[in-house]
């Protein structure tokens, strides 16, 4: 194969090792809620497309940082 092919593959596989991620957290994310939030607060079930949101959310806000020196 050539340099360039492989090149291809490797972002081509790390997109959907990112995409395989983001799906298996939101729909982690889903099923937590559907199970726990629905009973103890007596909220609506939410969708895949919410519990992306939420995982998007949550990435953002309490995302941190480690330096090492």
């Amino acid at each position: 194969m050539t340099t360039c092919l492989q090149v291809v593959l490797t972002v081509l596989a790390a997109i959907l090792g990112i995409a395989a991620c983001a799906l298996l957290t939101s729909v982690l994310v889903m099923l937590l809620w559907d199970f726990a939030v629905t009973e103890v607060f007596g909220l609506s079930e939410i969708r895949f497309v919410h519990a992306w949101a939420l995982t998007v959310l949550c990435g953002l806000l309490f995302h941190t940082t480690a330096t090492t020196k």
